[in-house]
Parts: structure tokens; C-alpha cells; sequence
């Protein structure tokens, strides 16, 4: 009769617990203790639990309550030994400490961490406690490591098989007891360390019971009844004891979440719908951002005809309890202004707001509603080569939308054809939003210099681009700038030209040239030996080319023997030539008088030679001019007969 007693009792409680009403959107709720008479005992559960594990929970301190916190989860309260852990927190200090269970009332038989820092009042804060061994545990708030200090000094691991209970804002050592005051929410405690990553992404999120290493998760999401629910797969139920308090729990927890550490701009996005976090300032170490897939289980001020499903929340991880950030609202990537908003969960009433939402501190929770503010980009400042025409458009679409053009069109295009400066004032029922860009028309430049240039008996020349828009720009090889040069040498002459539509280079072979002038060899010469002369036709020979009789191509020639030469000279500009022969002389001696005899007899009165040797004579005299060449005559006389012969010796 007694077993079955004990059986219809066991039914009872698993039928009460299964019938229990549980209120699972967001966070929930949470439970307030009165720090004098209220914990939760959850038996005598964790005798065998070990190092590692990890141990978090979300803590609420009143700013009037005058000595708020303290023991938030012990899994053995043992009397007077010290056996399994504790995790404290107050708003000054934040620790962890584990017993031997070898004695108590002396830190010898203790070890555990103490992290001294000031926790802000106001605003829910998620604390964590991490032992990967006795000698080596870390704290965090707020997904942040605050450091801290050893305090006990056992030597021992910890052990959890003493007799005693676990409990929540409860702990009993050495006859003393200790309390929390104010509120807790979400205890978990895994069987192994999470790292720093796993601690920021699953604090602000609902868990399933069924993670890896969960061995106690307890929301607190009961709406009444003195039982809390272990949703891990042990199912350690806890009761309450005294009066704990079931409040809307305002820690920020979502169905999803993301995260950035440190804190810059951040978004969470379901379908068409993204709530983005930018602009974070203050002493913040991090942002969370969450999602809830559920219409709020408060709705004061809200309208359902407008309310979307989900809804999101902004955290921003701070241990100073200070820090801003700016809220916005997305639908399918439109920014929207009209938006519901409330800090967190325990709120009952939602209000309107205007997103952005600029400065907002701490908390926030958004239900998008409707009003799309127009955003829309035009784009840098255009440049459109070698076309007519081109489009400008806002890219929008949204039939509430209104459009004005600063060329009077009230469309979400334009197409202009001329230079200048464009803008759009966009008109939603969220206000209205300008924006402006820059069209400039080019042509890419188009210029020829032309086939190679001869320039004839002229100083200078000028190349020209025939180009005249000033945005373009010039570079000549001869480091000038300007559309044209005007050069005075020969050369070749290259400019690029480069506008907004790219670079065209051209260039161009220049010859500036005199024209040949005639020139003159002098007369053909006949001499009785060949004699050396140089024959050159100008004094300058630049600019000219050559060629002689033989194909040589020199400025000059130097003859040495007897015949013909010619040579032609010329360039762009034209051409002159000239030619000189020289020839041998061959003599034949014929009469010459060896006496004159002046006695009136008409006979021998004068000495004269032979007609044909007077034209020698003046040969050797022309030769003599022109080439300066010096013949030496000798005259020798013979006596013959009775008048003397003269006798003409010439060296030939």
C-alpha cells in the first residue's frame, strides 16, 4: 500500500509538472527573491558532478535594493563541510569557488576565483563561471573576462559526494546562510568549460535542452505554481521555498542571435525584415543582437494589425552599465521609419518610434511596422563617353513614393544629354530624402598630326593638335603642354593627349631643310699631269645628301688622276649638280723662232710663238687661278746658225 502510495504521488508530480503553463517568448520570465525567506531547493542532485564545467545565469539588482545579490546556484549545500561549487555575484564582486570535501569553516579546504569589479544596478547583466581544473577558472560578464584573483588554497579537486542539496539564491555553510536578493533568470550548467566563443553565442539565445554537455537549464518561463523546470534531459525540477516572486523576465534573450566583440555595427536578419545596430558608443565591449520568433506576450500600445512576427532586440555588452547605439529598420533592404519599441521584456507597453532611432541607451526591442523611408543612391559623379545621352535613376519603385527632379520630371529616371549637376528630392510618408550626382559628356579625343612634315627654307614649324576643349591635357616629348609647339630643328615630335575617356597619342617626323643651291666645279681642265684637288660643293654641308660619280656619298671628294666628275646634291627641298672634266695634255713641238732680226725687213722684227702654244699658256694661267697651282717655266737658247733659237722648256 505504501509503494503505491508513493507511485500515485510520483504521477501526481510528473502530471503537474507536465500541465504547467510556461510563457517561452523571449525570455520569459524570470524570479525575484526577497533575500530573507525565498530560494528554490532542487534536492539532492550533482553528488557526482566534476570539474570541468561551466555555470552562467542572467542576475538583476535593484537600484533601491540596499544590499541586492549574492548566492545565485550552489549544487551542494553541505553543513560544516565544504563540497561542490558555488557562483556569486553582487555589485561589487563577482566568484566561484568549489570545496574538497575534506573540512570547512577554512579556505584551505576551498579553491576558487574572485573577480572584484563594480556591476552596474538597472539593467540585467549575464554572469559566467568557467572551471577547466581546480587551479585554473575564469569570470565573465557580458561575454567578458574580468580577470581576478585565487582565493582559497586546497590543493584537493573538488568533490560533490557529501550530503547535501542544490540550490538557487541559496547557500548554507558553516551555520551561516546566505541569500540573493532581486532577480534571476536562465541558469545553465554544463558538464564541460565553454570557451569565450560558445559563452557569446549562446547567452542572448534560447537553448533546445539538448546541447552537448547540458545537464542543468532551468528559464524559469513558468507563469505560476511553486515548481521550476530542468529542461535538460536530468529533469531536476526545483520547488520553491518561502515565496519567490514570477515576474516578466527583461534579460535579452531571443529565439536567435549575433554578436560582435568589440562592439562595432551589427545586423540580424529574418527574410525581409533586418534590424541593424551602428554607431555604438560609450564604454561597450561588445553588442548582442536577437531575434524572437513570436508576437511579444505584451502587447500594451501595440498594433496587431501592423505588428510583424518576429521581433528583435538590441544588447550592448558593457560592464561599466553605460553605452548608445543608433536602431535601424529594414524591409526587403528599404530602411523603414515607423517601428514599435519597448527596452526589453518586462515592459508591458510598447510605444512609437522613429527609426532611425539615434543615441539609444543600453536596450531596445523593435517590432517592425510599416513606412519605408525611400533610400536610394545615385552614384558617384558620371562620366560618359562618346554618348548622347544617359540615365540617372533612384532605382526605386515603391508606388507611396514621389519624385522631383531639379529639371521639373517626376519620375524615378530621367535621361539628360547635356553636363551638369542632377538631383531628386524622394518623398515617403517617412519624409523625404535628396540626393544629387555630377553626368559630365566627353568625346575621347580624336587628332591626327598628319603625314611627316618637309619644311623648306623656313626657321621654324608649328604641330598642331587642332584640339581646343580645356579639360583636356597635353604631353609633348618635348615636355611642353600646350595643344600645339612650334619647333625649329628636325626631329620626331609625339604628344598624348589624355581626357576623362582615356589617352590617344599620336606623332609626327618634322624635316626642317634649305634647298640645294647651284654650285660651280669651275671649267674643264687640261693639264700634263694629274694634279690633287678636292672638289666640295658648299661651304655647310648639313642637311644635304650626296652622291658622286663612283656612289660615294661624302660631303667632298679628292681627286688625284685625270677624268670625270660629277656629284648630285640634294634633299626634300631639291636637288643641284655640276660636273668637271679633267684631261691629259699631249704636245707636239712644232716651229719656234730662235732669233729675231728688227731691221725693218718685215722679217723676224718680233719674237713670237706658235698660235697653238699660246693657248698653253693661257690653260697653265687658268689652272693657276683657279687652283692657285704655280707652273714654273725655264727658257734655255741655242745658237744654231747665224740667229740664235729660243727654246721654250715648259715642266709637263
Amino acid at each position: 500500500m505504501r509503494w503505491f502510495g508513493i507511485v500515485c504521488l510520483l504521477c501526481l508530480i510528473s502530471f503537474l509538472v507536465a500541465s504547467a503553463q510556461t510563457d517561452n517568448v523571449g525570455s520569459g520570465r524570470a524570479i525575484t527573491f526577497n533575500g530573507a525567506s525565498d530560494y528554490i531547493d532542487f534536492g539532492d542532485i550533482y553528488k557526482d558532478l566534476k570539474i570541468p564545467f561551466t555555470i552562467s545565469a542572467w542576475v538583476y539588482f535593484d537600484p533601491s535594493s540596499p544590499s541586492p545579490g549574492g548566492p545565485i546556484f550552489a549544487n551542494r549545500n553541505c553543513t560544516p563541510i565544504y563540497t561542490g561549487f558555488r557562483l556569486f555575484a553582487t555589485p561589487t564582486s563577482i566568484s566561484v569557488d568549489c570545496g574538497d570535501g575534506f573540512g570547512g569553516n577554512s579556505p584551505v579546504f576551498r579553491k576558487g576565483w574572485l573577480a572584484n569589479v563594480a556591476l552596474p544596478k538597472g539593467t540585467w547583466i549575464h554572469v559566467t563561471a568557467v572551471a577547466r581544473t581546480f587551479f585554473d577558472m575564469s569570470l565573465y560578464v557580458n561575454g567578458v573576462d574580468v580577470g581576478g584573483e585565487t582565493i582559497g588554497s586546497s590543493s584537493f579537486n573538488m568533490d560533490s559526494s557529501k550530503p547535501g542539496f542544490a540550490s538557487t539564491a541559496y547557500f548554507t555553510s558553516n551555520n551561516v546562510i546566505y541569500r540573493y536578493k532581486d532577480m534571476i533568470d536562465d541558469i545553465r550548467l554544463w558538464n564541460r568549460a565553454l570557451s569565450e566563443v560558445e559563452i557569446r553565442t549562446t547567452m542572448c539565445r534560447n537553448l533546445s535542452g539538448t546541447e552537448s554537455g547540458l545537464v542543468g537549464y532551468w528559464n524559469f518561463n513558468e507563469i505560476s505554481g511553486g515548481t521550476v523546470l530542468d529542461k535538460s534531459p536530468n529533469k531536476f525540477h526545483g520547488q520553491f521555498v518561502g515565496n519567490p516572486t514570477r515576474v516578466y523576465s527583461g534579460a535579452p534573450i531571443g529565439d536567435l542571435s549575433v554578436f560582435n566583440y568589440p562592439a562595432t555595427t551589427t545586423s540580424i536578419v529574418d527574410g525581409s525584415l533586418k534590424v541593424e545596430a551602428s554607431d555604438i558608443s560609450g564604454a561597450v565591449q561588445g553588442i548582442q543582437l536577437y531575434e524572437i520568433k513570436s508576437k511579444p506576450s505584451q502587447t500594451g500600445g501595440l498594433d496587431n494589425a501592423k505588428a510583424n512576427s518576429p521581433y528583435f532586440g538590441v544588447f550592448l555588452a558593457t560592464i561599466a552599465g553605460t553605452g548608445s547605439y543608433t536602431a535601424k529598420g529594414f524591409v526587403n533592404d528599404q530602411p523603414i521609419c515607423d517601428a514599435s519599441f519597448r527596452t526589453d521584456n518586462s515592459k508591458p507597453t510598447w510605444t512609437a518610434a522613429i527609426l532611425p532611432q539615434n543615441a539609444q541607451p543600453l536596450r531596445g526591442e523593435y517590432v517592425l511596422a510599416d513606412g519605408v523611408i525611400a533610400s536610394f543612391d545615385l552614384g558617384p559623379d558620371k562620366v560618359v563617353c562618346d554618348q548622347p545621352t544617359f540615365t540617372l535613376t533612384t532605382m526605386l519603385s515603391d508606388p507611396t513614393f514621389t519624385y522631383l527632379w531639379n529639371t521639373g520630371e517626376n519620375t524615378p529616371s530621367i535621361i539628360v544629354t547635356q553636363s551638369g549637376v542632377y538631383s531628386v528630392k524622394v518623398t515617403s510618408p517617412c519624409g523625404s530624402v535628396t540626393d544629387q550626382a555630377r553626368v559630365d559628356f566627353y568625346q575621347k579625343p580624336v587628332f591626327d598630326l598628319g603625314a611627316a612634315k618637309i619644311i623648306c627654307d623656313q626657321p621654324s614649324f608649328t604641330i598642331s593638335t587642332q584640339l581646343n576643349d580645356p579639360n583636356l591635357n597635353y604631353l609633348w616629348n618635348t615636355g611642353q603642354n600646350t595643344p600645339y609647339i612650334v619647333v625649329s630643328q628636325s626631329g620626331n615630335y609625339s604628344v598624348t593627349v589624355a581626357s576623362p575617356c582615356g589617352i590617344v597619342t599620336d606623332n609626327v617626323q618634322v624635316d626642317i631643310l634649305r634647298t640645294p643651291q647651284p654650285f660651280s666645279f669651275g671649267q674643264d681642265v687640261q693639264s700634263c699631269e694629274p694634279n690633287s684637288i678636292t672638289l666640295k660643293p658648299y661651304k655647310d654641308p648639313l642637311g644635304f645628301n650626296y652622291k658622286w660619280q663612283d656612289g660615294s656619298t661624302n660631303d667632298s671628294y679628292f681627286v688625284t688622276d685625270f677624268g670625270k666628275y660629277w656629284v648630285k646634291v640634294k634633299n626634300g627641298c631639291g636637288e643641284a649638280t655640276d660636273t668637271i672634266t679633267l684631261t691629259k695634255l699631249n704636245l707636239k713641238i712644232g716651229f719656234v723662232p730662235n732669233v729675231i732680226t728688227p731691221d725693218g725687213d718685215e722679217k723676224n722684227e718680233f719674237f713670237q710663238v706658235d698660235p697653238i702654244y699660246s693657248g698653253i699658256v693661257r690653260a697653265i694661267q687658268r689652272l693657276a687661278h683657279h687652283y692657285t697651282i704655280s707652273f714654273l717655266f725655264g727658257f734655255s737658247f741655242k745658237n744654231t746658225s747665224q740667229d740664235f733659237d729660243l727654246l721654250l722648256v715648259a715642266p709637263f
